[in-house]
């Protein structure tokens, strides 16, 4: 009998956006298309194949990322959204282009950009709530213990990151530090002991798909 289970999980972050200079959280917004030829060069490279199970965030960007990879990687299941998913929402800044952004709201911007943990948007999502949003559901895709690959934001698999390298969420410049550019990967190899249930992993940073 085998006493461990080994599984890999790539997160990987969606496409360009194609908005108006902004901040995305939740507001829906397209991406740009997405060179293929890179994707099918990951997927063979990786040997991600069709017994890889796939899950998203249900936003427009992250959906449109699933569906070119998949074209590739030819999972035939249900794909699975998640709403835990998705980004940070960023209340009465989501989606509103920098243009049109009242004196008050630049003066809320260039707050976030020094101290993001002490920034009070109206209606948006705290950080300590997206956090803990974000360690939720990365409890839950690990508990799977089935290999994956995960389509969603910046703020979310930054925040994963964090939480797998053990580092304080909390910390101002690591939420401003890490970057998670466009079509980025984070891979995460685990083996879980099936008579502990522990479960040892170890992560790396891949180059972006682009």
């Amino acid at each position: 009998m085998n006493d461990t289970i080994n599984f890999t999980i790539y997160f990987v972050r969606h496409g360009k956006v194609t908005g108006e200079p902004s901040i995305y959280g939740s507001t829906d917004v397209d991406i740009e298309p997405i060179n293929e030829v890179p994707v099918k060069e990951f997927i063979e490279k990786y040997k991600i194949d069709s017994h890889f199970k796939i899950v998203s965030s249900p936003l427009l960007r992250c959906r449109k990322t699933t569906a070119v990879f998949n074209r590739f990687i030819n999972y035939t299941g249900e794909i699975e959204y998640i709403p835990e998913l998705k980004e940070l929402h960023f209340g009465e800044l989501d989606g509103l282009p920098f243009s049109k952004y009242t004196t008050e709201q630049r003066e809320l911007l260039e707050k976030i950009a020094r101290h993001p943990s002490r920034a009070r948007i109206r209606e948006a999502e705290t950080l300590r709530e997206f956090h803990k949003r974000v360690k939720g559901v990365l409890k839950k895709l690990m508990d799977r213990h089935e290999d994956l690959v995960v389509f969603s934001h910046n703020g979310v698999i930054k925040t994963i990151f964090a939480e797998l390298m053990k580092y304080g969420l909390n910390k101002d410049q690591l939420w401003l530090n890490l970057e998670f550019n466009y079509l980025a990967v984070l891979k995460l190899d685990a083996v879980y002991d099936t008579l502990s249930r522990t479960v040892d992993y170890k992560i790396s940073l891949l180059p972006s798909v682009a």
